[in-house]
């Protein structure tokens, strides 16, 4: 991928399968974003120290990290991003993506609606400035 510049927005998409990425890869080629992909939980903690991400669309079941541990860490940091959870399967721990504020999309899940959303969340920071 090329370099991303600082003044775009930017979305970072944390899925361990690679099928998954270059979906997602596609689907959010559409937003005037720059998207950073990456495979684990562990990379995307690695990801947020070089650069701030408005959004990370994270897959909840992953080995290692999983996506609600990696979350609870993200959360930890000063001014976290919106946080978009993906999975396979309806989760026991769903509620707690839920009772944060995040999205929840079950695969497979509407594109459109999912593109949409980012891309709402993307715009929040200007339009909660308006």
């Amino acid at each position: 991928m090329r370099a991303m510049p600082s003044n775009r927005p930017s979305v970072l998409v944390v899925d361990d399968d690679s099928r998954n990425l270059l979906a997602f890869e596609i689907l959010f080629s559409r937003l005037d974003a720059e998207v950073r992909l990456v495979d684990s939980g562990e990379q995307a903690l690695r990801e947020l120290l070089k650069r701030r991400y408005e959004v990370i669309v994270l897959d909840v079941q992953m080995p290692g990290l999983d996506g609600f541990a990696t979350a609870d860490l993200i959360r930890r940091r000063a001014n976290p991003p919106q946080i978009v959870f993906m999975s396979a399967m309806d989760d026991p721990r769903r509620c707690a993506g839920e009772g944060c504020g995040d999205d929840y999309f079950r695969k497979p899940f509407d594109a459109e609606v999912l593109v949409d959303r980012v891309a709402l969340l993307l715009e929040a920071p200007a339009l909660q400035m308006e």
